[in-house]
């Protein structure tokens, strides 16, 4: 993922993103029409100029972040993060669920998060809120949160292995690729402990 200080790198990543923009191959991408073919699998975010300017102010990374999309509409979310500091060495992984879809059959689609978890200091994430650390607190906190309003994206670009999306709160573009997909650089397997996926192509 782009560094916010990487100030050159990605004002060309955005030009490269108005481009695709114009090329994108996927009619209506943000209908359940155009994003069914493409929606299921795991997306890792590459790019998410907001998270990094985030993580920086904050001396903590998130990454990687993940959605896992589901055929029956639902989505699980999951992100890693890690905090350093001189007396501080704290990583682990927050994830939410909830449900995706269209808000008007053409280029927005909704993510509507319904459950949060938390799990501190381990390696991999739970799709399941079951035996997460202070549970009640979390979900509690996390639904709190979770306002419907801002959670619509309209989707700029979508093929079977990058998705465009404007993230509303922010005004920003979030770019992420299919986890073992041409475009996915880590090629490291995905993050259930699952061999890579194989290319379809």
């Amino acid at each position: 993922p782009v560094k916010s200080a990487e100030t050159q790198r990605s004002q060309r990543l955005d030009e490269v993103l108005d481009e695709l923009k114009a090329l994108n191959p996927t009619a209506n991408p943000g209908s359940v029409e155009g994003f069914a073919p493409f929606a299921c699998g795991v997306w890792r975010v590459a790019f998410a100029p907001h998270i990094a300017k985030m993580s920086e102010i904050g001396s903590v990374t998130f990454d990687p972040i993940l959605y896992d999309l589901r055929a029956d509409g639902t989505i699980i979310s999951h992100v890693q993060y890690c905090f350093r500091s001189p007396v501080v060495n704290e990583q682990g992984w927050l994830s939410t669920s909830g449900r995706y879809g269209s808000r008007d059959e053409a280029v927005t689609s909704f993510v509507e998060w319904s459950d949060a978890w938390w799990n501190p200091r381990s390696e991999l994430p739970t799709t399941t809120s079951d035996g997460a650390a202070f549970k009640s607190i979390v979900t509690a906190l996390g639904r709190a949160g979770f306002i419907n309003g801002f959670a619509n994206f309209p989707v700029e670009y979508l093929d079977d292995d990058l998705c465009v999306f404007v993230f509303p709160l922010s005004a920003t573009r979030i770019a992420a690729v299919r986890e073992g997909g041409l475009l996915d650089v880590w090629r490291q397997g995905d993050h259930f402990g699952n061999e890579p996926f194989k290319d379809q192509h």
